[in-house]
Order: C-alpha cells, then structure tokens, then sequence
C-alpha cells in the first residue's frame, strides 16, 4: 500500500503560500494542519531567529481557540496541536523532536493520500536543517514560490505592520542592512542554489506569484496538484486570503530597491528561459 506523500511549502513569504495552502486544503485527498505555519525547523535550526515564536503560538492558537465556538470540532484539534507545538522544542534531542514532528501529522491523518505544511521562512534553513527535513519523511517533496524581488520585498515589509503599527516601511527599506531577514529571503541567487544543491532540483517545485495572480494562469496550478499526484481543482485567482497594509511602493524608491535587487532579477533572467509577466525588466 502506498504510503501517504509529504510535502512541505518552503516560502518565499508574501508570494501568495496563504492562498495555496487554503486551495491546498479543500482538496480532500490533502491534509494540512490547522495552523498553516508550523515554523518546527526553524525553532531547531534557526534559534537566533526563532526563539519567540512559543509566545506567538501560544498567542495565536489560544485566540482561534476562543474565536470557534465551543461546540466546534475543530477546537479539540487545536488544543492539542498547541500543546504539542509548544512542548516540542524543549525534547531532550533532535531525535525526539523528529519523532513528535512526524507525530503532528501522522496523528492526524484520516485516509488522505497527501499531506504536508506550509512554513515559508524554511528558505532560510541551513544545509543542516533542510537535510532533517528531507529526512523526516519518505520521498518528499517541496514547493518553493517566487515573485519578483521588488515586490516581495516590499509586501513583506508592509506586513512588518500587523505586528508593530509604528513599523514605517519606507524608512526601513531606504537603511535595510543586506544580511537582514527581510533581504536575505529576496536573495534568490543564494536561496535557490542552496535549496537544489541540498534537496535535489527535482524534488523541488517552482511557482511563480505573477503566474497565479497576473496571468491567472491555471496550468501553473495543474502543474503543482500533477507534481503532488491530488486532483486539479478550478482555483480562484480572485479571491483574497491574506491581505496585507495598503501602502503603494514610491517611485523613488522602487528605482532604488530596483537596483538594489539587480543580482536577483539577473539570476532570474539567467536560470529562467522566459518568466510570467509582471517580473520587471
């Protein structure tokens, strides 16, 4: 009998994975998790970035609980998965995590054939860490979105603000550091080497956000449901998931971050025969 396929969505952050994981997650044969980031890895391998995520948890979670009402079936589900998301990271060894890890989701498949989260910082996962991911499961497999590196960054900027209104995006990006969390996930060039070189390139599936959203193209989606063997399902490029601050990009400024990101789009231009419209010149 075959066994149940894993996958994992990677990132990159503000490229549309919201809108994947919940067309993802009507597909019945699909199982995800009710909390999409799971965010595991980088509590393990990345803990200079991670270490307040258990308050965040606690915090989400603990607020989706009390937004269900009581009699909903799904707030049993998600009380245990806090207790275990918060309990993991302080097992004894990387062993125990890896078998709680799979833990999280083999406890909760009932019949589906595909399951897997999506966790889009796992872009930043050293060798290390995304070698014990390949390793968690049988045969994996990854999705991996791109979008075009102004943009991304500028969108995951914006979102800096549901987390502190103060936040000013305009100021930050004019100062933003190259090692920084927000610039080193648009540093496609160093990213996707790593991530092939570790996973193998074809384990990994490429998406692009333009694809989805521009050109609303659904053979990019039938390609994603093809690579993870789940039926094509009509998506809805309209609707909107996960909006984020309404703050255009200045002019001035995307000339600037333009330039800034030229490594990137050349990278692009280089791996990619042609890319979706909407990818800026």
């Amino acid at each position: 009998m075959r066994q149940p396929q894993f996958f994992c969505g990677l990132g990159m952050p503000k490229t549309g994975t919201t809108w994947l994981a919940d067309y993802l997650g009507k597909i019945p044969d699909v199982y995800l998790p009710l909390m999409k980031e799971l965010q595991i890895f980088n509590r393990m391998f990345n803990p200079e970035l991670y270490d307040w995520m258990n308050g965040h948890f606690a915090e989400i979670l603990a607020k989706r609980v009390v937004d269900l009402p009581v009699a909903n079936k799904k707030v049993p589900e998600l009380i245990s998965l806090m207790a275990e998301m918060l309990t993991l990271p302080y097992l004894e060894d990387t062993p125990a995590k890896m078998k709680a890890y799979r833990r999280l989701f083999k406890g909760r498949l009932t019949g589906q054939k595909v399951f897997g989260e999506f966790s889009t910082t796992y872009c930043l996962l050293p060798e290390n860490g995304l070698k014990h991911l390949q390793a968690a499961f049988e045969s994996p497999k990854f999705i991996l979105v791109l979008r075009d590196p102004v943009n991304r960054y500028w969108s995951h900027l914006k979102h800096e603000i549901r987390r502190d209104e103060t936040f000013d995006p305009v100021s930050y990006a004019q100062d933003d550091p190259p090692d920084s969390e927000f610039s080193r996930m648009a540093d496609y060039a160093e990213v996707l080497p790593r991530i092939w070189k570790t996973l193998g390139k074809e384990n990994v599936h490429l998406l692009f956000y333009e694809s989805l959203f521009v050109e609303k193209d659904e053979e990019a989606i039938k390609g994603l449901t093809d690579f993870l063997g789940v039926e094509f399902q009509t998506p809805d490029f309209d609707k909107i998931v996960y909006a984020g601050a309404d703050i255009d990009l200045p002019d001035n400024l995307a000339l600037v971050l333009r330039d800034r990101f030229e490594p990137q789009y050349a990278f692009l231009k280089q791996e990619f025969s042609t890319l979706p419209e909407g990818i800026r010149d």
